[in-house]
């Protein structure tokens, strides 16, 4: 303990009143065991639990950089005990940084160290049950994922607190990324030997469909394999005696009990529970044994040495199964199964059901409802009814007045009403950050429109002013912001800002198009044909790997198109470019939307390269020809096919469209298209929350876990013209890219044209 606060907490607590002690101990000594906890016979009031100081993150046992196997337990240490209910995914960032990630959010379980004290967080992510670790928490191949705890001064309702209610004032960053089989072991093994078994309970009964029993409950000592190839009835198996008990003769198994092995529980701590359901009936007075063979695996792929058997187990007699619910039962007497389902107990119900929903209860004979309605109940006079044009707040308590001049209450963007119905031709948007919920006790009706897009992004306020951003356009309903164009306000911008995520989060949005600088053909005056000074557009902001229905636009909304701006790319205009990036040619008067190759964000449109002919020497005089330059790297793309200087969106006439070819780094470089929340395998049909029951019986699975939004678009990048000065010594002109940045800045000659704002993302009703 430092001496000065040693002293300063002798002092304290040398003065107050009301604190007497009967017994003399060493103050010192007592202070640092428990700093504010009352020795033996003192009266008086502290809290054992009482903190001092600020609440910060002392470590973790991840390094930055690391390779993070992805069922190991991730642990976090704090310096005071942890409040666990402010342990959430929003105040503990596990962000994908992986492209390929396509924004899937991590998955699995916090829970406090057990004899911590409340200081460490343990984070068990998920572990995978598919054979291709799909659905883990942490996806296997190499990707890199980022932890991060917001602290009070950048996320103040969403940081951890301490017990005493101090936010996390003190937070941490770690990079890590995935192991890359088959080179790196996916798997941490816990434990160095072969998995065996510790526990196993048996059902008491026979498993009568009236009469059910539990499932084979199988503990093992650590985690394992949960792919169907390793838990599966070849490896594990429950077999059942040929011999009846009552025989007396040494049991033989050969027949093996139909059913199917589920995984209970895994990665725990302390190994993992397999459940052995059977189908159908046991038979009575037979042995049952269980059979874990030698290649059955735990989780880092590990085989037994040899097969292990466990001891037996007795299914009762008929007689002993009925006692004496049947008086006088002998085994010449036949005996059945069957259920008579009155609805008199919830017995008959599937716990374990595919469909989303909670199961039904039964009261009287009759099945009713067991959950309750999450929203609040109204009047049933309260319906909603809309057949206008409007906006409805989603920040702070706000009211709206329907059709029918019934007024609502929609707090922090939820809206309780029995009936909702949208008209035919009604438009309904929801404008702010948070979510639109609305919770109908009633039918819901939607004939008209219900919007939760985020704001378009509008031309530049001020083309020769670099000094004042431009932006950003917001995001929607949680939709993520649009990036800014000319954001640095004391020197040129090399990029424009990229897009954020839904809700805020700073990946997952659209990237930032490249700015680019030219000079006048001519030194003597400014000004200069759009082709030769052309920046690069911002990716798009993307929700599903759908079809980009926005490739059918032609033009900005004609209020919003500024004069003399090239607004013909990089959209698809068919009836001047038959060819699309697929190669494939579609006829514009026969093509329809559902042939759209291009799914998910669109990348913007690169710089120009008009005169980026290879071999251009910057030193040449001035009223040579010359590309574009990028801002950031100074460089002119001279990748083929060079643009035409008078058409400088030709028509697309050969199967390799122009837009996205260029140089990866040479020249102004679009921004990338967003990343996706789903996964990008071309399969619209699980892009969705929850489970949904097809025409046929099956359920399908979308693929987010939570209801997500759209991220924002990224900005345009800045262009600039600039005026050569002549270099007194040589009476030469300087080269171009050493009059690059323009100082003082702003600069006060030349032409600094702004790029856009990128558009916000749409957001979640």
């Amino acid at each position: 303990m430092h001496r000065g606060f040693e002293e300063e907490a002798l002092g304290m607590l040398r003065w107050p009143r009301g604190l007497q002690c009967r017994s003399i101990v060493s103050i010192a000594h007592w202070l640092r065991l428990a700093l504010l906890l009352c020795f033996a016979g003192c009266s008086g009031s502290i809290s054992p639990h009482a903190t001092v100081g600020e609440f910060s993150v002392m470590g973790v046992n991840v390094p930055e950089g690391g390779v993070w196997q992805i069922n190991r337990p991730i642990r976090l240490e704090f310096n005071h005990a942890l409040d666990p209910s402010s342990v959430s995914f929003s105040s503990v960032l596990f962000l994908p940084v992986s492209p390929e990630l396509g924004g899937n959010p991590v998955t699995g379980t916090f829970t406090i160290e057990a004899g911590s004290e409340g200081r460490v967080l343990k984070f068990q992510p998920y572990c995978p049950q598919e054979a291709d670790w799909s659905d883990a928490g942490l996806l296997p191949g190499g990707y890199f994922y980022r932890l991060e705890l917001p602290t009070s001064s950048t996320h103040a309702g969403t940081v951890l607190r301490d017990t005493d209610g101090r936010q996390l004032s003190n937070g941490i960053s770690r990079n890590f990324r995935t192991p890359d089989p088959p080179t790196e072991s996916i798997f941490l093994d816990e434990n160095p030997l072969p998995p065996s078994v510790t526990s196993v309970s048996w059902p008491a009964g026979l498993n009568f469909f009236s009469r059910p029993d539990g499932p084979v409950s199988i503990a093992f000592d650590q985690s394992i394999d949960p792919a169907p190839a390793n838990l599966n009835g070849d490896r594990i198996t429950v077999h059942y005696s040929e011999e009846t008990i009552a025989s007396g003769l040494l049991p033989t198994f050969a027949h093996p009990v139909p059913g199917s092995f589920v995984m209970a529980a895994n990665c725990t701590g302390v190994g993992a529970l397999v459940e052995f359901h059977p189908h159908g009936l046991l038979p009575p007075d037979r042995w049952l044994r269980l059979t874990v063979s030698n290649s059955f695996r735990d989780i880092s792929g590990q085989e037994n040495f040899e097969t292990w058997n466990s001891s037996l187990h007795a299914t009762p007699t008929l007689e002993e199964f009925y006692g004496d619910q049947r008086l006088g039962y002998d085994s010449s007497n036949e005996t059945w199964d069957e259920i008579n389902e009155g609805f008199l107990d919830s017995g008959i119900l599937d716990p374990h059901a595919a469909i989303p929903g909670p199961p039904a209860g039964t009261v009287g004979g009759s099945l009713v409802a067991t959950f309750d309605y999450p929203g609040q109940y109204v009047s049933e006079e309260m319906d909603f009814y809309w057949v206008d044009q409007g906006e409805i707040r989603t920040n702070g308590r706000t009211t709206i007045s329907d059709s029918m001049n019934r007024v609502f209450v929609v707090d922090n963007g939820v809206l309780h009403v029995d009936d909702f119905h949208l008209g035919v031709d009604s438009f309904l948007r929801g404008v702010g950050t948070n979510p639109l919920i609305i919770y109908a006790q009633g039918a819901v009706t939607i004939d008209g429109e219900l919007d939760a897009s985020g704001q378009h992004s509008i031309h530049p306020t001020g083309l020769n002013s670099p000094q004042f951003p431009e932006g950003p356009m917001l995001g929607q309903c949680g939709g993520g912001d649009g990036g800014m164009s000319s954001q640095l306000t004391a020197t040129e911008t090399p990029r424009a800002g990229s897009g954020r995520g839904a809700f805020d989060t700073p990946v997952g949005g659209g990237q930032g198009g490249e700015g680019g600088f030219q000079q006048e053909q001519g030194v003597g005056g400014l000004g200069s044909s759009i082709p030769r000074l052309l920046a690069a557009g911002g990716g798009g902001g993307t929700f599903a790997m759908t079809p980009n229905y926005a490739l059918w636009h032609k033009g900005w909304e004609f209020e919003l198109s500024p004069e003399g701006a090239d607004n013909s790319g990089p959209d698809h205009v068919q009836e001047k470019n038959p060819y699309w990036p697929d190669g494939v040619f579609r006829d514009h008067l026969v093509t329809t939307e559902f042939d759209l190759p291009i799914f998910g964000g669109e990348d913007g449109m690169r710089g120009s390269s008009v005169d980026a002919f290879a071999g251009y020497d910057p030193f040449n005089p001035p009223s040579t020809p010359h590309g574009t330059y990028g801002m950031e790297d100074e460089r002119v793309d001279v990748v083929d096919p060079i643009d035409d200087l008078n058409n400088f969106d030709p028509r697309w006439d050969t199967p390799l469209s122009p837009v996205a070819v260029g140089h990866p780094t040479e020249g102004p470089d679009e921004g990338r298209g967003g990343l996706p929340v789903f996964t990008q395998d071309l399969d619209s049909s699980d892009d969705f929350w929850g489970r949904r029951l097809n025409q046929d019986g099956s359920v399908t699975t979308g693929e987010l876990l939570a209801p997500w939004a759209g991220s924002g678009g990224g900005g345009s990048g800045d262009s600039q013209l600039i005026l050569r000065s002549i270099d007194p010594t040589t009476g030469q002109y300087y080269p171009l890219i050493e009059e690059f940045p323009v100082r003082p800045f702003p600069p006060s000659s030349g032409t600094y044209r702004k790029g856009a704002p990128g558009g916000g993302g749409g957001g979640q009703i």
